[in-house]
């Protein structure tokens, strides 16, 4: 999807989002559905700059899972939440936003201004590896 906005954002109410840089100018999402009874349902809304995701799971039991994965551009603003699941950045550069409701926000290597916030669950940072004397 081409990115016409300032920021690419991608929001997913139930599932683990990764996000990795790219030299591409087009915002990415690559998915993987788990499931072992029903299908679940899934749907999305996109603008210019944000794709929204919206999975639910029919059944109480049973496999049922979501794992995204976003390749945006390297150096873009960017923002990635989920309401319910995991979010993991690594690599990015320029602003970088990462939320959850309830999962684990892990951003990885991440350089320039980033913005971490998790209701309920853990933040692990993993800071860029440094050359010697710095």
């Amino acid at each position: 999807m081409p990115v016409h906005g300032r920021t690419a954002a991608v929001s997913v109410d139930e599932g683990d989002v990764s996000a990795l840089p790219v030299r591409l100018h087009q915002l990415q999402v690559h998915g993987t559905l788990r499931y072992s009874l029903v299908r679940p349902q899934l749907s999305w809304q996109r603008s210019p700059s944000t794709i929204a995701l919206h999975a639910h799971c029919r059944v109480p039991t049973g496999v049922c899972s979501f794992d995204y994965a976003v390749a945006v551009r390297r150096g873009a603003r960017s923002e990635f939440s989920s309401a319910s699941g995991n979010v993991t950045a690594s690599g990015l550069a320029g602003t970088v936003t990462l939320s959850t409701a309830s999962g684990t926000s892990m951003p990885r290597g991440l350089s320039g201004r980033a913005t971490i916030s998790d209701h309920s669950g853990d933040i692990t940072v993993t800071l860029p590896v440094r050359g010697p004397g710095c």
